[in-house]
């Protein structure tokens, strides 16, 4: 036999060996139950013992009988409990869940509107930009040849001016044109 700190103990003799045979051991066993066989059945052979050892058999097994009753509506009602629980779970979950995907539709549908309207703004604003400068560019154009048009007839002006032959001026595409006439200070 070893105990705990290994050390090494010499068996006693006193020690019953279930391998060895023990003839005194079964004696004792034998009469143990003998005599509990022999109690019950005196226990029966008197009339009114009978009846009680039976009511009281009876009591035990109801006893039991209860109690496997009353364990078994304990785990049916703990079963209800936890079923009942995990249905709450299992709807807070898909509720939960039908809101998020609810939000994600709805923010994906903002952001295309969002992206669609961008696009168009953008396009909208390069059509402006593009009007304004060709309008832009068309008055400088218009502005420029005005200029050149007043300066061609100017200088046509002063150059006839000088001529005793009547003047034709000569308006280009539908310009306007200005007669400058000199004025003398001198006779003030």
């Amino acid at each position: 036999m070893i105990v705990d700190n290994q050390q090494v103990l010499e068996p006693k003799e006193n020690i019953i060996d279930p391998n060895q045979d023990n003839w005194l051991g079964k004696i004792i066993i034998g009469a143990f139950i003998g005599g509990t066989l022999g109690a019950i059945a005196s226990a029966l052979a008197i009339k009114g013992n009978s009846s009680k050892i039976n009511q009281a058999v009876k009591r035990v097994g109801n006893s039991i009988s209860n109690v496997a009753n009353n364990f078994n509506g304990t785990v049916k009602d703990i079963g209800d409990a936890i079923d009942s629980v995990a249905s709450g779970v299992n709807e807070t979950v898909n509720d939960v869940a039908n809101s998020f995907k609810g939000a994600a539709l709805e923010v994906n549908d903002t952001v295309k509107n969002t992206a669609v309207s961008m696009k168009r703004n953008a396009v909208e604003v390069g059509d402006t930009v593009k009007n304004t400068a060709d309008v832009v560019g068309g008055a400088a154009k218009g502005v420029s040849n005005t200029v050149k048009d007043t300066v061609d007839i100017a200088a046509k002006a002063a150059g006839d001016a000088t001529s005793s032959s009547p003047q034709t001026v000569d308006v280009p595409n539908g310009g306007t044109a200005y007669i400058l006439v000199p004025v003398d200070n001198s006779n003030k």
